[in-house]
């Protein structure tokens, strides 16, 4: 395979931000009159497929997305980077063209971006603003692509969720899941626990 382009999700590959989109969200849904969800529900139902899909899966409106997204932006000093996601990243960026494709929204993402300092190691940001649908549409992928100026079968998406391999699939692109449990993949697709784990696989498909 000729790999000239690598693609990584932003919550749950470079950033562990899980329990800071819990918490949005969870205030958001007992703001606007539903009950709250344990955090084995919210990983289970809502961790994956963007916000609005999932505000509207229990019939709320924009109003309640602008509010989970202006709290999660209030978190941003709670989240953290993996260890090793900044010189995965470096290293990443030395050898191929990178992007990062987020379902989350534009202001969200290049908060993050310019919190952790990670704009010099990205040629391409696609987010959930910068489509009609996000993943597992995979619409946000081909647009990265096409902004790099590679073929989807040259690229590889670094993801987390069924949403994810999903999207990679109808792309077109190689898809490696990060899976902290070391769990293997029910979609037969490569599972790495850390993401350091990433740069032996991608020299293995460009040999």
């Amino acid at each position: 395979m000729l790999v000239r382009a690598v693609l990584f999700d932003l919550d749950g590959v470079l950033l562990d931000s899980k329990d800071t989109w819990y918490e949005a969200f969870n205030d958001t849904i007992k703001k606007f009159g539903l009950r709250g969800i344990s955090k084995k529900e919210f990983e289970e139902r809502f961790w994956g497929p963007d916000l609005r899909h999932n505000i509207g899966e229990l019939g709320l409106n924009e109003a309640a997305v602008r509010f989970c997204l202006r709290r999660q932006l209030e978190l941003v000093e709670k989240m953290r980077l993996f260890p090793d996601a900044r010189g995965v990243l470096a290293a990443v960026h030395q050898k191929y063209k990178t992007g990062l494709v987020t379902n989350t929204p534009k202001k969200n993402t290049l908060r993050i971006i310019e919190h952790f300092r990670l704009g010099k190691y990205l040629d391409v940001v696609v987010t959930g603003d910068d489509v009609s649908r996000g993943k597992p549409n995979p619409e946000i992928l081909l647009k990265a692509c096409d902004a790099l100026a590679v073929r989807p079968a040259e690229a590889v998406l670094v993801g987390d969720t069924g949403s994810d391999v999903e999207a990679a699939r109808r792309a077109g692109c190689f898809i490696i899941l990060k899976n902290e449990r070391g769990a293997p993949s029910a979609s037969a697709v490569p599972v790495v626990q850390r993401l350091s784990e990433i740069l032996a696989l991608l020299e293995d498909l460009t040999t």
